[in-house]
């Protein structure tokens, strides 16, 4: 199975219409707003700012759901009553969905908006891709949204699975909500992280927890990795704790210095 990724290019607005030529990429969202006039002419202004940077362009592609590209990233913003459609298991805690993992999800729960849109490579939608992407790197979330069971050599073929595996002698931190990080004044949040990191499925297949310690990175690095695993750099990553801490011992205590309400919430809802 490839590694399936999604850069700011397949979700620019070309390839969702299969537009080509200099006067389409003049106006690449002529086609798209002629499909959704006159809903377009209700629409909200796009925030200034994304988790990835100034937002440089965006387009509504349906009421509540606005594309948008920041420097070299892209993505999807929902609005409040959108995200509300998401399962928990799916929805970022800011409406923001990045195009290395998370805007799969909004894909897979919006059949309607994407599977008519052709991925860059024109041969699927990107419904289609939000489909393997979902599979690949969120395997537990594809099987609770699609009610189904991979069998186990989908589920160890899996890019996720591939990269713990590689991984397993390394720090691997632990996913809670990007908002609920506690951030100091240099900007860096406080991860939890255990070698090996948590796979998905661990427990039902038998990986022991290994011990936990807890590291300094920038939340610019963690936002840049979103929807993947934060792998702990060593000679970057500050190590906050000097010793390790068994996995079912009592949670780290609040650091000192460290405000647990500023996690970075780029636009609101």
């Amino acid at each position: 199975m490839t590694n399936i990724t999604l850069d700011a290019e397949n979700l620019r607005a070309p390839a969702l219409f299969g537009s080509s030529g200099a006067a389409a990429s003049r106006r690449p969202w002529d086609g798209l707003r002629r499909r959704l006039s006159p809903l377009l002419r209700r629409a909200e202004p796009a925030p200034a700012r994304s988790p990835w940077g100034e937002v440089a362009e965006a387009a509504p592609l349906a009421p509540g759901l606005l594309w948008f590209r920041a420097g070299r990233r892209a993505g999807y913003r929902l609005s409040a009553a959108r995200q509300r459609a998401l399962p928990h298991y799916l929805r970022s805690h800011d409406g923001w969905y990045g195009d290395a993992v998370e805007w799969a999800g909004v894909a897979v729960v919006f059949p309607r908006i994407f599977d008519p849109l052709p991925a860059g490579d024109g041969a699927r939608s990107l419904y289609d891709l939000a489909c393997d992407t979902l599979r690949d790197w969120r395997p537990e979330a594809y099987e609770a949204w699609f009610q189904t069971s991979l069998d186990m050599d989908e589920i160890w073929s899996c890019a996720l699975m591939r990269f713990h595996r590689e991984h397993r002698d390394d720090w691997i931190a632990c996913d809670p909500p990007l908002g609920a990080l506690c951030v100091d004044a240099r900007g860096r949040a406080a991860l939890a992280a255990r070698p090996g990191g948590d796979p998905p499925y661990g427990a039902s297949l038998g990986l022991r927890r290994g011990p936990t310690r807890r590291f300094a990175a920038p939340l610019d690095e963690l936002h840049a990795r979103r929807g993947r695993p934060f792998l702990i750099d060593l000679s970057r990553h500050e190590a906050l704790d000097a010793e390790e801490q068994e996995s079912d011992a009592a949670p780290f205590p609040p650091a000192r210095g460290w405000d647990a309400a500023a996690g970075f919430r780029a636009g609101g809802l």
